[in-house]
């Protein structure tokens, strides 16, 4: 049985994010990274919220930015864009340059491990800091647990399935459902799986699975551990409603905003709390830490 509980926060808006409209939010250093504006942006805040690294997709003479990964703590930013085909752009942890780029035919979305190790699959095979690991991997969508010992992906039909990197066992159907981009929480062996439909399911280590029936975006929340999702509402051409809630692995559900005036969506942990973004009107906003148990 799933324990509702209500701790309400207020969430403030982060000074020139009006119109970001972030398609994607990861914990970075102290801060986040993003993309938005339809994919043109790419923005990166330091724990205060102060821009460290803002530019957009014509300043690097690319397409648009697909998708992001990093790791909270180690490891480079990875940045995959669209280049009249895919291309994978490393940005160093500590300068925020723009110190290397791949091109490949094709490529999962990169996923960075909790040693800041990249992973990808591409050509069929899997990838790790760019070597073959001699792995055939065919994964549109993949994810990989902190440690690096397991790999998670969505397969052809929407299938999620797992296998230990090192082991020769047949891999592991986790969620035959149709489901989209899984990930691990970077402090436990937790898979969290999103669910096409709406809804979720924590895959526990142990092998209990938690599910959230309701809910969309799911994201890492490290205090107390779990994930900060959103559930909103709409009159099929718009939202019209969304807030903020977190699941803990205790199998707590934790009503965190109820602000009609503000839609949260697409929430992100940093150090200050949760951002997430206004889809009323694109700005990036932040619920304080005070609504967390830490």
């Amino acid at each position: 049985m799933m324990l509702l509980l209500t701790l309400i926060a207020f969430p403030l808006p982060v000074e020139g994010t009006e119109g970001f409209h972030a398609i994607e939010l990861v914990p970075f250093g102290e801060g986040v990274a993003a993309t938005g504006e339809a994919g043109s942006r790419l923005l990166v805040l330091g724990g205060g919220l102060e821009p460290l690294l803002d530019i957009t997709a014509g300043d690097l003479g690319i397409d648009w930015f697909r998708s992001i990964a990093a790791d909270p703590l180690l490891g480079d930013l990875w940045v995959l864009a669209e280049d009249t085909g895919p291309f994978l752009f490393r940005f160093d942890r500590g300068t925020l340059t723009d110190a290397d780029g791949f091109r490949f035919d094709d490529i999962s979305n990169p996923v960075v491990d909790g040693s800041g190790r990249l992973w990808y699959s591409s050509g069929g095979r899997l990838f790790r800091d760019l070597a073959d690991l001699g792995i055939v991997l065919d994964a549109g969508w993949l994810a990989v647990s902190a440690d690096g010992e397991t790999v998670a992906w969505v397969d052809g039909e929407d299938r999620v399935w797992r296998t230990r990197v090192s082991s020769d066992l047949e891999p592991e159907m986790v969620e035959e459902r149709r489901s989209i981009t899984p990930f691990y929480l970077p402090t436990s062996p937790v898979l969290v799986v999103p669910l096409l439909g709406g809804g979720f399911s924590m895959h526990l280590p142990e092998g209990s699975v938690i599910e959230v029936e309701e809910g969309l975006q799911p994201s890492w929340c490290p205090y107390p551990e779990g994930v900060v999702y959103c559930v909103s509402e709409d009159d099929g051409h718009r939202i019209i409603g969304s807030d903020l809630y977190l699941a803990t692995l205790q199998g707590e559900i934790v009503r965190l905003t109820d602000t009609p005036d503000c839609l949260e969506t697409n929430p992100s942990v940093f150090d200050e709390g949760i951002i997430a973004v206004d889809a009323s009107n694109g700005y990036l906003v932040v619920v304080p830490d005070d609504c967390l148990f830490r």
